[in-house]
């Protein structure tokens, strides 16, 4: 008998010969390039399948930023730097331009209940707030004590107080935070949620609003904070966690959270999305058609679409660039726009 197999076997205690590794091969499979990561292989898995092609593919050229109007429509932000846009989706998939600046990098939006957009500039470090009809009403988010906050991601409490990932930090940097910034201070005053954060990303809030998630792409983790009844951190130490972290090469995006409470965390470089339980609990995968290829894999960002148990999922890559269409866990829940 080969050595390899010599060094597979071992006794039972009732003598029987046993293998100690039960996936000992003796030739190598063919390995793919883009398997999922071992920890979460073994999830139910669920496939995206192509919904609308929103471009060729063009070196540079990347979308982020999904989010619902009251109306049904899929917002998202294009961009390809020096300039960026909001475009707007119908549901009969029919593409159309909102609003274009050509000196940004727009990543991030929410919609206000008055149909508002606030769209997150990262580069600038500003929130536009644009109309319906396309109009720039203002910029918001100044230097906040000699800290410029740079926006990822948004997201508004039932009372309108908007949430804002502040994108900086790396692996080894913590200067990362959360924010919110007050309805009633006409977003002009803000609140640090969380400090200490290493580029955190995402931010969405259960649909009780007493649980705020994110997810920090420096070390690929998702953060539960639970908030009190105003809307702040719960100062006790049990009441912040890291519930999940990822090893691998890919980057945890945005998020999203469904009427159940569970959570959707977009992969980028990773042509998927891991699905949390509410006690942050991986349960399921979101993997977009032909993630095998790898043509498709630039996926930060999703929205859950109100009324429905939608998901729809942006990807990038040298196919071009989609909305892939999924099947959610629960019903999305209502947004502040839908108030």
């Amino acid at each position: 008998m080969h050595a390899l197999r010599y060094r597979n076997l071992s006794k039972s205690t009732k003598g029987e010969v046993v293998s100690i590794y039960p996936n000992l091969v003796t030739e190598w499979p063919s390995i793919p390039d883009f398997p999922l990561p071992p920890d979460v292989a073994g999830l139910p898995t669920m496939i995206a399948e192509p919904w609308v092609k929103l471009e060729d593919f063009r070196p540079g050229h990347a979308t982020e930023g999904s989010i619902f109007d009251a109306d049904g429509n899929l917002l998202l932000c294009e961009r390809e730097r020096p300039w960026s846009q909001i475009v707007k989706v119908t549901p009969e998939g029919e593409k159309s331009v909102v609003w274009r600046h050509e000196n940004s990098c727009m990543v991030g939006l929410a919609v206000h209940k008055d149909g508002d957009i606030f769209a997150a500039d990262l580069e600038a470090g500003r929130i536009f707030i644009i109309s319906p009809e396309g109009e720039c009403k203002r910029e918001i988010l100044q230097p906040y004590f000699f800290h410029h906050i740079h926006p990822n991601d948004l997201d508004f409490d039932k009372d309108g107080n908007l949430y804002i990932s502040d994108f900086v930090g790396d692996f080894g940097d913590d200067s990362g935070a959360i924010w919110r910034a007050d309805a009633d201070g006409d977003y002009t005053r803000f609140h640090m949620i969380l400090g200490n954060l290493y580029r955190p990303n995402g931010v969405g809030l259960s649909p009780e609003g007493d649980v705020l998630w994110t997810s920090e792409s420096g070390k690929n983790t998702v953060i539960q904070i639970k908030l009190d009844s105003q809307g702040f951190k719960k100062p006790f130490w049990a009441c912040t966690s890291v519930v999940y972290q990822g090893a691998s090469y890919e980057k945890y995006d945005s998020l999203r959270v469904d009427s159940a409470g569970n959570v959707y965390q977009a992969v980028q470089f990773g042509g998927r999305c891991l699905i949390l339980n509410k006690n942050g609990i991986p349960v399921a995968n979101v993997v977009v058609e032909g993630r095998e290829r790898g043509d498709c894999n630039h996926t930060p960002n999703l929205a859950l679409k109100y009324g429905t148990s939608e998901g729809y999922m942006l990807g990038c890559g040298s196919r071009g660039s989609y909305v892939f269409k999924f099947d959610t866990l629960a019903p999305a829940q209502k947004m502040f726009c839908n108030e």
